[in-house]
């Protein structure tokens, strides 16, 4: 495991069980930063080795303090996201929380994982409307917090092989959520230059 001073940076990420979270730390790991992994469970026996390389902390971002979480690190990146029961807590609040947290510790960086309905709460249908409305009021609460926070707004994860490609819709039908997009942690293109097809 690489030591905050051998890294290229010290990242903190929240939320670091989930899919999403998995993925932003085997990119961060190939990359030479250091890794600090927040989740309310352990990592998975599937990721083993991914947790060898890591330094794990056991935390719940809706009643934990992350004060300690932000000691020594540069840039947080925040990937937790609640269910029908936790989605205040965690999407809106816990984002906010964190976001302080990291201001207060003269981070340089605060990247949210937010969602690309959470402009439009009944983009995707009376059942996402709940989820939706949580995080734009973590994006808010997190502009307020860190003002110069990056806020990334994915689709729905597919769970399939990369791609390299982002299927793209000039519209989306009521009660649908939008194409979802696959883009390889693996691959070394950047989002801008990634090839995509509109349907």
């Amino acid at each position: 495991m690489n030591s905050p001073r051998q890294a290229r940076q010290s990242v903190v990420v929240i939320g670091a069980s989930g899919k999403m979270g998995v993925l932003v730390i085997e990119r961060l790991l190939a990359e030479g930063h250091f890794v600090r992994a927040v989740s309310r469970i352990p990592p998975a026996e599937r990721d083993r080795a991914c947790a060898a390389q890591i330094e794990f902390i056991q935390g719940d971002v809706s009643k934990d303090d992350a004060a300690h979480w932000m000691k020594g690190m540069d840039t947080v990146v925040f990937t937790a996201a609640g269910d029908a029961s936790t989605e205040d807590a965690v999407d809106h609040r816990g984002a906010g929380r964190c976001a302080i947290a990291a201001q207060k510790a003269g981070l340089a960086r605060f990247v949210l994982v937010s969602a690309n309905g959470a402009r439009d709460h009944a983009s995707w249908g009376a059942k996402f409307q709940s989820y939706l409305e949580a995080k734009a009021a973590g994006e808010k609460a997190v502009r307020a917090a860190f003002p110069s926070a990056t806020i990334i707004r994915p689709g729905i994860l597919t769970d399939g092989p990369a791609t390299g490609l982002a299927t793209l819709r000039t519209s989306v039908g009521s009660g649908e959520a939008p194409s979802p997009v696959a883009i390889s942690q693996r691959s070394p293109r950047r989002v801008r230059s990634l090839k995509c097809r509109t349907v």
